[in-house]
């Protein structure tokens, strides 16, 4: 069983720059950002940290879980849990929470290709007219998706945040937290910086799968974890 880690990356690098940003543009009202990752969680969990640095609760709408809210570090609480249809999601999201939210729409790319003319034209009145109005409240559209698909009537209605890869630093914290659940000894990593640099271009949750697959391999993390990783890191490419 891979070693779980026992706290998340903490806020530095790049996911500190990414809050800073994301923040930034809450501030200034932006009514429709699109977040680009394969890292949900990561992500989701700087768009919390962000939301609630300005005071704003989190809902979240899956095509499996509808409406819910979400609150870091709790289970997420059924609102609308059974509006699973993506046009009736967006229709009912002013009547989840009065003004000053952040709603997020996971997996949203699916339905907005070129043909969806009905939910490109809903997201579009969005913006402006009421019920919603999201540019005259404090009510912000969040797409996070691991794939872009932004349709060329809506270029100029949704901005693009970009969300880096994990630094070295937070790659790092990933070999100590696997190092701490192994124990220094039998980890045995007499090349750190050999390590790291195999890791650079992984996401955390791709670190954390290679270093475990490498230890249980080997049983350690030393160099030849080293050459299990960049085998590994070929293959995610």
């Amino acid at each position: 069983m891979p070693p779980t880690r026992k706290q998340p990356v903490p806020a530095e690098g790049a996911a500190a720059t990414f809050r800073k940003n994301f923040l930034l543009h809450l501030k200034a009202g932006f009514p429709i950002l699109y977040v680009t990752t394969h890292e949900e969680q990561r992500a989701e969990r700087e768009i919390h940290a962000a939301a609630a640095d300005v005071k704003r609760p989190v809902f979240h709408w899956s095509v499996t879980k509808g409406w819910c809210q979400s609150v870091e570090g709790k289970p997420d609480v059924e609102i609308k849990a059974q509006i699973k249809d993506p046009l009736k999601a967006l229709q009912e999201l002013h009547a989840i929470k009065g003004e000053d939210a952040v709603f997020i729409l996971r997996d949203f790319h699916f339905w907005l290709h070129p043909d969806a003319s009905v939910i490109i034209r809903q997201l579009r009145d969005m913006v402006y007219l009421p019920p919603v109005a999201l540019k005259s409240t404090g009510r912000t559209i969040v797409v996070v998706s691991p794939v872009q698909v932004i349709p060329r009537e809506l270029q100029k209605t949704i901005t693009v945040v970009e969300f880096p890869m994990p630094t070295r630093e937070e790659l790092g914290v990933v070999v100590a937290d696997i190092e701490d659940s192994m124990g220094a000894s039998k980890a045995a990593i007499n090349n750190r910086t050999g390590l790291l640099d195999a890791m650079r271009g992984l996401t955390t949750s791709e670190g954390e799968n290679t270093l475990s697959l490498a230890a249980v391999k080997h049983g350690n993390l030393g160099d030849v974890a080293i050459d299990t990783v960049h085998a590994e890191k070929a293959n995610t490419f």
